[in-house]
């Protein structure tokens, strides 16, 4: 389905509302075929109704997750084969070739195939672009130690924004 994400968190609901309101009282069940790769569908699905398939066979896990209300989170991660994360390839190497610049005495222990050139400047406002509040707060604190004359910068810019907020 290639719905928005609120249109397929409701789908499910949606199409079970407006199937009650049909009158079909010779029809004693329906039987509703899902075929999809949208967690917001399968979190209203039991455990029990649905098929896990890997390259066309099924795979039977005993210990999987129950689907039925389940965090779309989990589900990316443990039933649509999300091991690898749940952000974009290009920006992962960049965080990993800014990790290595911040925190590596060998600048060349990472390797990235877009050669990215860091400099205290251009470390500063990526960091400043993450929206992940951890990842971002780890990121400013490897920033932070590799250049402490930063600190005060950034603590006078934090007061500033609080003071803002109070008015």
């Amino acid at each position: 389905m290639y719905f928005h994400p609120e249109f397929q968190r409701s789908f499910a609901y949606e199409l079970l509302k407006r199937i009650q309101t049909l009158s079909i009282p010779h029809i004693e069940s329906i039987n509703i075929l899902f075929c999809t790769h949208s967690p917001f569908i399968l979190s209203d699905i039991p455990k029990e109704n649905t098929l896990k398939l890997d390259n066309g066979k099924i795979i039977s896990d005993a210990n999987s997750r129950n689907t039925l209300g389940a965090n779309i989170h989990d589900l990316l991660d443990n039933d649509f084969y999300l091991i690898k994360g749940f952000m974009g390839e290009f920006i992962k190497d960049k965080i990993f070739s800014l990790i290595n610049f911040l925190s590596s005495e060998d600048k060349n222990k990472y390797i990235s195939i877009f050669n990215y050139e860091w400099d205290e400047k251009k470390a500063f406002d990526f960091i400043e672009l993450i929206g992940e509040p951890i990842l971002k707060g780890t990121l400013k604190e490897l920033y932070f130690n590799l250049y402490n004359d930063e600190i005060d910068a950034e603590i006078q810019r934090l007061t500033n924004l609080k003071n803002q907020k109070r008015k």
